[in-house]
Formats: C-alpha cells, structure tokens, sequence
C-alpha cells in the first residue's frame, strides 16, 4: 500500500476510532446517572462541544498562519486523550 490508498486507509482508521469513542461516550451518560437527568448531562455535555468547536473557529480565524483543520484535529486528539484518562481516574476504584 503506498500512497493515495495509504492516507485512505489511515483517515478511514481514525474516522472509525472517532466514531467508536463518541459511541462510548454516548452509552456513559446512561450507565453513570440517573434516568431522568441523562438527558440534562447530555445536553450539557453537548453544548460544550458546540461552544468549544466554536471558540476553536474563531480562535482559527484569527490566526491566518494556522491551517483550521489542523487546529481542529490537534486540539480534538488531545480533548480526547485528556477525556479518556480523566475517566479512567475518576472510575478506576
């Protein structure tokens, strides 16, 4: 495999972890609290994203030298990673 169908089949790998975390953490919000509030914290959890992709737009714009894909994708992957292991602390008793 060398090269358009190696960066296709890289994108199609992250693509697909992408998608496996956000399932993840949709099927959390559920296990954690109660019935009635799911939908709140899902809400929440939501539009917190919405507010950041916004913030990173607009923080993209105003630097012109920075690709806003680039900034996107950087600041998702370590989001991620940062998520992920606050999970593990906070429910790894």
């Amino acid at each position: 495999m060398q090269g358009v169908w190696s960066v296709v089949a890289l994108l199609s790998l992250a693509t697909a972890a992408d998608q496996v975390w956000s399932a993840n953490l949709f099927t959390l919000a559920p296990d954690m609290f109660p019935r009635r509030a799911v939908g709140s914290v899902m809400g929440l959890g939501t539009s917190g994203a919405a507010l950041l992709m916004a913030f990173i737009s607009t923080f993209s714009r105003t630097r012109a030298e920075i690709d806003k894909r680039q900034l996107r994708t950087a600041v998702r992957g370590v989001w991620h990673r940062l998520s992920y292991g606050s999970l593990g602390l906070h429910f790894s008793r």
